[in-house]
């Protein structure tokens, strides 16, 4: 059975992104049987042992694992969030979190993605974030949150720190010392295990 997909209109890499969700597209050129294999239209299945496919573009519109960054609509404006999502994407984490995080707070992303997830120390070789609830502010809220690296034998873990505007610097912690990262006396911290 053939198909005609006339006025099919191709989506640019941009636009592709986001109707995949913030996933990027990967391109794909291990495939030299891409064609229309004389026929004019686009085949599916192959004689060759490779699916082919028509004319594409270089994508091939295949989604990728590994999410796209976030951008920070406002830069001039505290974003911990933002900066610890990138640098979990930046260290290979392909669950960061879903949402545009421009549009929420450090606690509405823990409360509704992350809160059930949570615990008290790092996880043995463990990746993922840390959310602060700062002592200087009232209630149980989490303030601020970045990204975090546990040592294979759990006795040390990297934070990832910023303000919420700098470039994150990492600083190494010892769990049995310091259990809540840069947070300070009364300050709590949790972890969330991302690379499970």
């Amino acid at each position: 059975m053939k198909m005609f997909l006339e006025g099919f209109q191709e989506l640019d890499h941009g636009e592709l992104i986001k109707v995949n969700g913030g996933y990027a597209t990967a391109p794909n050129s291990s495939y030299s049987s891409v064609g229309s294999y004389n026929t004019g239209y686009p085949n599916v299945g192959s004689s060759t042992g490779y699916t082919t496919a028509g004319s594409l573009n270089s994508y091939w519109n295949i989604a990728s694992a590994v999410p796209a960054e976030q951008v920070c609509t406002n830069p001039s404006d505290y974003h911990c969030d933002i900066i610890a999502y990138n640098t979990a994407v930046e260290h290979g984490i392909t669950n960061p979190g879903t949402g545009d995080w421009n549009k929420v707070t450090v606690n509405t992303i823990y409360e509704n993605q992350f809160a059930t997830k949570a615990g008290n120390k790092p996880i043995a070789g463990s990746k993922g974030y840390i959310f602060y609830d700062w002592a200087s502010t009232s209630g149980n809220a989490k303030d601020h949150m970045e990204y975090y690296e546990c040592s294979a034998d759990g006795k040390t873990y990297t934070v990832w720190e910023t303000n919420g505007l700098d470039t994150p610097v990492p600083k190494t912690y010892t769990f049995a010392i310091d259990n809540n990262g840069k947070g300070g006396t009364g300050s709590t911290a949790v972890f969330v295990q991302l690379n499970n």
